[in-house]
Parts: structure tokens; C-alpha cells; sequence
């Protein structure tokens, strides 16, 4: 099973490539400052290729605001209701009945459209239409955009970035339409799981509750218990599945009951549970911090090196728990307390515009008991 995902994600990647190549040269050769090359100096081409990737990137970023309103307007469809939009690392959510800014950035994600979902009726929930909406919404405007470049032509307004536009929808559409799970699941990958276990409808459910609560300033030690109760024949193969031992692993450690958190990391990673890149290296980041408090000196961080572990950590390195993780280790393991006390500085930073208070909160417990560690050290 193992060497059968390994492979569909090579060809994933490569197919992915080849699209990617294929919508960048067509839209060098759509491009009107690519035209007439020949008769341009050396200084001129450098100065057009420049604009032209640049009018290419903002082709991606008007796609991907796309597609995250098209989870929106979906959602709202199926019964849910708003609670934050996010393009790269800038987010609107909801506080209090008002709009307010708040900064994240997820490993493997370009943008999320995070919605409320309504109740469950008879172990159901609507969840097709909020997760393919992203990709029916890139669908949809790429074929008005090519019906407008189509109308325009002839008037030569424009229509060339308009057929650049429609080209990049296709492409974004069907990589996030293709099901596949490389650092976290697309959206593809979690309508097609989500019809095959109703253990997997509840715990995306369970997932978008906790995320409501937590964005409230309800910390996961004080949400129901049942929330993260994983049934007796539940099919940890199904990554949506084994979100709620992710969740009832960050749920211990909010509790401070480490023992019992450090032994669930261990399972999850010895049982081969379905869990994405993206949440492998964060849980082996709590596992470093577990045995940091535990060992001190001693410790192993070395697990924090490994390729994969490392290339997520480098790109969440502003987030609360990687943050926690690398104050400790200054603390506990290099004995570098003024490096420790930057990291600190950073954490509060970060804490300013971080979305969830109740991780914050949760977070810097953990970072006190570093702290107390420390003291019992001297």
C-alpha cells in the first residue's frame, strides 16, 4: 500500500509539473510583451519575461482567491456558515460579529476557506459541494473568462491575460479536483474519503467544530469529550479518520497529561496511521519538545533534521507549537537562554495576529513548563 501511494505521488508530481510548464509557456507565447523578441535589446527582453511572470503570478493569486470563494459560496449552499477566509499567509475570520485580520501560514495550502458546518442529521453531513466548490468555481470562471477573451478579441482589449486567466483555473482546478495527499489532502482527496467511512463524516466534522471553538478562545481541554473518541473499528488507513487521534493527541497535551501524549505520538507513528506530512512533522515536533522536558541535554532533536520533517518545520517556523518546540530546545538542550529569550520575542509577535487564542493560551502553558524545567536545572 505503502509503494502504491509512494508512486501515485510521483506521478502526481509529475503530471503536475508538466501542466505547470505547459500553462508558464503558453503564457510566455500569449504574453503581448513576448511579442516581437527579435527586434527587442538584451535589457528590454529581461524587463518583458519579468512582467510576464509577474502577470502570471498574479494570474495564480486571482485563482486562488477564486477558489477559496468558491468553498465560500459552496459552503454557504450546503448550510454552513463563515468563520475565516485565507489567501498565502492573510486571513479574514470572524470575532465578535466583525471582520478582523489575522496572519497563517500552512505548509502545502496556498489558501483555506474554513467554514461552520451545520448539525449532523443522521450521521450526515452536506460535503461535496463546500469541498469541489473551490474547483467548480475555477472551472466556472475560467470558461466566462474564455467567452469574454472570445468576445473581446476583435476590439483588442485584453483578451490575451483573459485566456492566460481561464488556463490557469483549468490548472488549479485539477490540482486540487485530482485526489491526492502529498503534505496535507486536497480537496478532491476529501470528498472522495469522506463518502467512504461515515467515521470520516464525523471526524471532518468534529475537525471544523474544533476549529470554530478554538478560533473563540475555547481551549480543547474544556471542548466535549466525545469530540475526540475514535471508535473501536475505525479505519486509521483514512486520514480523515485519524484526524481525531491527532486532535486528541494536541487535546493531552493542551491538558498537560504528557505521558499519555508522548505514548498516543508513538502509536500513531508505529501503527502507520494515515497522517500527512504536514501533521507527521508536527507531531514529531511535540514528540522532541516531550523528550526535551523529559531528558533535557540528553534529548534528541536529530528527528527535527530529517528531510521531510525539516522542509514542513522550515516553512511553519512561525507557527505557535514549532515555535514552543525551538524555545525549548535553546533552553533545555543548548542552555542558550538569550537565543531562547528571542524566540520568545517572536512567539509574542506572532501571538498578535494568530487566529486561534485558545492555542496561544494552550502554547504558552507549554512554554512555562519549559521554563520550570529549566529553573529545576540550576
Amino acid at each position: 500500500m505503502k509503494g502504491r501511494k509512494s508512486a501515485g505521488r510521483i506521478v502526481y508530481s509529475i503530471v503536475n509539473a508538466a501542466l505547470g510548464l505547459a500553462v508558464g509557456a503558453a503564457a510566455a507565447l500569449m504574453s503581448p510583451m513576448m511579442q516581437d523578441i527579435s527586434n527587442k535589446s538584451f535589457g528590454r527582453y529581461l524587463l518583458d519575461v519579468a512582467v510576464t511572470m509577474l502577470s502570471l503570478l498574479l494570474a495564480f493569486l486571482i485563482q486562488i482567491v477564486i477558489h477559496e470563494a468558491g468553498h465560500l459560496v459552496f459552503g454557504l449552499i450546503s448550510g454552513y456558515r463563515f468563520s475565516s477566509f485565507r489567501v498565502l499567509s492573510c486571513m479574514i475570520k470572524m470575532e465578535d460579529g466583525k471582520p478582523v485580520f489575522k496572519k497563517l501560514k500552512l505548509s502545502g495550502t496556498a489558501g483555506q476557506c474554513i467554514m461552520i458546518p451545520p448539525d449532523m442529521v443522521d450521521g450526515k453531513l452536506p460535503y461535496r459541494l463546500y469541498n469541489l466548490g473551490g474547483a467548480l468555481m475555477n472551472v466556472i470562471t475560467s470558461v466566462l473568462f474564455l467567452i469574454t477573451a472570445l468576445l473581446l478579441r476583435r476590439a483588442g482589449l485584453g483578451y490575451r491575460y483573459l485566456i492566460i486567466l481561464a488556463m490557469v483555473g483549468i490548472y488549479t482546478a485539477l490540482t486540487n479536483a485530482v485526489p491526492v495527499n502529498i503534505t496535507v489532502p486536497n480537496d478532491g482527496y476529501n470528498a472522495l474519503f469522506l463518502g467512504k467511512d461515515p467515521n470520516a463524516v464525523r471526524s471532518f466534522w468534529t475537525q471544523l467544530k474544533i476549529n470554530q471553538l478554538a478560533g473563540e478562545g475555547v481551549r480543547m481541554k474544556d471542548m466535549p469529550e466525545e469530540w475526540f473518541e475514535v471508535p473501536q473499528d475505525a479505519d486509521m488507513s483514512n486520514y480523515l479518520v485519524a484526524y481525531n487521534l491527532i486532535a486528541r493527541e494536541n487535546r493531552l497535551l493542551d491538558s498537560l497529561d504528557l505521558a499519555r501524549a508522548e505514548e498516543l505520538i508513538d502509536r500513531m507513528i508505529a501503527d502507520g496511521t494515515a497522517i500527512p506530512d504536514l501533521y507527521r512533522a508536527l507531531l514529531l515536533n511535540d514528540k522532541v519538545f516531550l523528550d526535551l522536558l523529559r531528558n533535557g541535554k540528553e534529548a534528541d532533536v536529530s528527528v527535527l533534521e530529517q528531510k521531510k520533517v525539516a522542509a514542513v518545520l522550515r516553512q511553519m517556523k512561525a507557527f505557535p507549537s514549532v515555535l514552543r518546540t525551538r524555545y525549548a530546545e535553546q533552553l533545555l538542550c543548548r542552555g542558550d537562554e538569550a537565543k531562547a529569550q528571542e524566540i520568545l520575542a517572536e512567539f509574542d509577535k506572532v501571538s498578535l495576529t494568530y487566529p486561534s487564542p485558545a492555542d496561544i493560551e494552550s502554547e504558552r502553558e507549554l512554554i512555562k513548563t519549559a521554563a520550570e524545567r529549566r529553573q529545576q536545572e540550576i
